[in-house]
Parts: structure tokens; sequence; C-alpha cells
């Protein structure tokens, strides 16, 4: 799992309480995920990704749960914003390779988001498994297809 430490650390009782609220959320959000209600999950999320203690695992949790529901197009688009506020290194070298995977079952992928993913996994390709790697490999020959 990700580590929850994506946030930049601030002295003070202003970091701790707000660490606490986003972990108390965080966690009601994830039972509703390990309680099956993948709706209330996204519904949750969203409503959590308006307020002030959104944080990039916010978006990465909401594509993760529309991937799931097999809304890729919306999932690629939580997982954009996930990267767009990353903070976190792990996640960062995650997001490419997982979107790829992602982008590869869209039958006739736009081929620039493609490409703009490639270039972002190939970043962190020393630190994927081969499975991964594998991912990566299919990624770049059908992006020659294209």
């Amino acid at each position: 799992m990700i580590s929850l430490e994506s946030k930049k650390e601030n002295k003070g009782r202003a970091q701790t309480l707000f660490d606490f609220e986003y972990n108390q959320l965080l966690t009601l959000g994830l039972n509703l995920i390990q309680q099956g209600e993948i709706e209330s999950a996204i519904r949750f999320f969203q409503e959590l990704s308006l307020s002030d203690l959104s944080t990039n695992l916010t978006y990465f949790y909401l594509g993760n749960l529309h991937s799931i529901c097999d809304e890729l197009e919306i999932a690629i688009g939580y997982f954009s914003l996930a990267w767009e506020t990353n903070s976190d290194a792990e996640l960062a070298a995650r997001l490419p390779v997982k979107v790829l995977f992602i982008l590869a079952s869209i039958n006739n992928p736009d081929k620039e988001i493609l490409k703009l993913w490639l270039n972002r996994a190939k970043r962190f390709i020393h630190s994927y498994s081969c499975d991964e790697l594998l991912v990566v490999d299919y990624t770049e020959r059908l992006l020659e297809k294209l």
C-alpha cells in the first residue's frame, strides 16, 4: 500500500490535526471499498477531493475505483490529477505503469496520451517488476502500430 506520508512535513499542531483528520476520512473511504460499496466510495472520495483535505491519494483512489467500474477514461483523468498533485515518490513510480495498463486495454487509445504516459514510465523503468516491464514493452509496441 502507498505510504500516507505524502504531505510535506510542517511542524506544529496544524499538521498533526490535518494528518489525524485525513487519516480518519481515508479509513472511512477504505472501509467502504472493503465492504464492496464501490459507488458509495466513489461519492465519498469525490466529496473529499473537493475539500481542503484532498491529496494526491484522493485522486489515486478515485482512479482505481473508476477503473474497477470500467470507466477507464474517467480513471485516467483522476490518475492524471494524482500525477499533477503528487509529492510521493512511490506513487510517482507506480502511476505511469498503471495508466499504461489501462490505456493498453482501451480500443484505439489516444496516441499522444499513450506517449505522455510511456515517457513518464521510462523515468522509473529501473524500479519496475518484470510484469510492469512487460506492460511498458507492450505499450511501446502498441504505440508503433498506431
